[in-house]
């Protein structure tokens, strides 16, 4: 019996980081993206997916600002933060707000495989120990 795939949605307005980390997360993600905030919002609140890889700098809606959303829509839900200005205050920020992780871009896909697959493991973690 085939295992089902675990979703994914990648929220980034580069649309060359998304194309690298669908390409790279394929074979064991699901992958559903989106190219801004609202468009991401929308996406997580409908297909309800185990992990979201945010960007903090985005056009309109900035990550912090999706990151709320998605959290008060869903507090459990997984975000890993992804961000080319991996500055102290926002990584600080990130984390109050709720995000599980936050990686420095450039990336290598393999790292955000291990960021992944830890997130779920912290989330398989809490689940048992709430039961």
């Amino acid at each position: 019996m085939k295992k089902e795939k675990v979703k994914l949605l990648i929220i980034d307005d580069d649309p060359k980081v998304s194309w690298v980390l669908s390409q790279g997360l394929e074979k064991n993600f699901e992958i559903l993206s989106a190219r801004d905030g609202p468009e991401g919002i929308k996406l997580a609140s409908e297909s309800k997916p185990e992990l979201i890889l945010l960007d903090i700098k985005m056009p309109g809606l900035s990550g912090l600002e999706v990151l709320e959303k998605i959290k008060s829509l869903d507090q459990n839900s997984n975000v890993i933060m992804l961000s080319g200005h991996g500055d102290t205050k926002n990584i600080v920020e990130s984390i109050k707000r709720g995000a599980s992780e936050f990686i420095n871009k450039p990336f290598d896909v393999k790292e955000v495989e291990i960021h992944l697959q830890n997130a779920l493991e912290k989330t398989a973690c809490k689940k048992n120990s709430s039961n």
